[in-house]
């Protein structure tokens, strides 16, 4: 029953951004990261990661609920105890990049730092092997990978010029 009702759920959040508010208000985020950490099924986990994925690519606001719930720094441990699994690595790698598709400014990519969302995100360009070298580099998480690397460095572009840009006035 667990899946499905997560399923459910991780399609509401990937509806329109009212959807997506209404699951964040309704204390959905932490249910979500508690669900995940309490569950010893991988597929359960899966789903759950899956359901912050389609959270973590709204607005500012979500991506810093996610970030209080500790959401990122615990798909990363379930990452890790995921013995390898390919397909978590993919829905990690969406929950780790997405916030990043947008400007969700400073308090939020300052939280994700801290959580260790960029130490992961190389980590995952890491491969052991040249077989997994060559593995990782045709897979969607190293293209997911390299975008968010690329935002990222134009998210601290636009953090280090961020008092000029606000001193500057703005025209509609």
């Amino acid at each position: 029953m667990a899946s499905p009702s997560l399923r459910t759920l991780g399609n509401i959040c990937s509806g329109s951004a009212l959807c997506t508010q209404a699951v964040a208000d309704a204390g959905g985020i932490p249910a979500i990261v508690s669900f995940m950490n309490n569950s010893t099924v991988l597929s359960v986990k899966k789903e759950c990661v899956w359901s912050l994925s389609n959270l973590a690519v709204g607005s500012s606001k979500h991506v810093q609920k996610l970030a209080d719930a500790g959401a990122f720094r615990d798909v990363v441990k379930v990452l890790k105890g995921s013995g390898g699994d390919e397909g978590m690595q993919r829905e990690v790698a969406y929950v780790l990049a997405n916030p990043w598709s947008s400007n969700i400014g400073t308090e939020a990519s300052t939280a994700l730092l801290e959580q260790g969302v960029v130490h992961e995100m190389v980590e995952m360009l890491q491969p052991t092997t040249t077989e997994v070298a060559l593995k990782v580099n045709a897979s969607p998480v190293h293209f997911h990978v390299t975008v968010f690397l690329t935002s990222l460095n134009h998210t601290f572009f636009m953090l280090e010029h961020q008092p000029l840009l606000t001193a500057l006035p703005c025209s509609h």
